[in-house]
């Protein structure tokens, strides 16, 4: 079971996001020191989020889900600036959600969505209560995708999936996806 935690919790932290980052790092080191400082903090933080979640096999609060989406997207605006855009409508707060729901969802609305148009895009975060269920909405304004074949590029896409998993298994949650291509994607938790 250990072992399954830790081939997950690494799952969700993508090579590519590690080297970019610490190029980030790299180059603000030089133009902006005090900045770079400051991403050398978020990026401890997101990593000691990602390896937290190894040792945690109950939900958290949601506060600390959006506090680690919030870094990952700190550090995605450095590297990207005004191509990547957050809106947050957050309505309700308390309550719990498994570890790294959000963030992976919010990392493809940035990686798959949004970053792949010149302009960039916006992702938007809304949490609303109807009734006795809690809603959480990430939507892009992306490239969307075909919601019925996965990409045929050699890749695991196993995020959604083990984001899907982990919300059935520990709190009865389930995750809905609806994208159009030019038009973006909506994921609703």
């Amino acid at each position: 079971m250990c072992d399954m935690k830790i081939a997950l919790a690494l799952s969700q932290i993508s090579p590519h996001f590690i080297f970019n980052t610490l190029s980030t790092i790299r180059h603000l080191c030089v133009k902006n020191p005090p900045l770079a400082v400051e991403t050398v903090d978020e990026f401890t933080d997101y990593l000691r989020g990602n390896i937290d979640s190894l040792t945690n096999d109950r939900m958290i609060r949601f506060e600390k889900e959006l506090k680690h989406v919030q870094t990952y997207l700190a550090i995605e605006k450095k590297r990207f600036g005004d191509r990547v855009n957050v809106n947050y409508d957050i309505h309700v707060t308390d309550f719990m959600i498994p570890p790294l729901s959000m963030q992976i969802l919010v990392e493809n609305a940035v990686k798959h969505g949004i970053c792949k148009k010149a302009e960039g895009g916006t992702v938007t975060i809304r949490t609303e209560q109807h009734e006795h269920k809690i809603y959480i909405t990430i939507e892009d304004t992306g490239i969307g995708f075909d919601t019925e074949h996965l990409p045929e590029d050699g890749k695991v896409h196993a995020g959604i999936a083990n984001v899907r998993s982990r919300l059935e298994n520990m709190c009865g949650g389930q995750l809905e996806i609806k994208s159009r291509i030019d038009q973006g994607t909506k994921v609703w938790i």
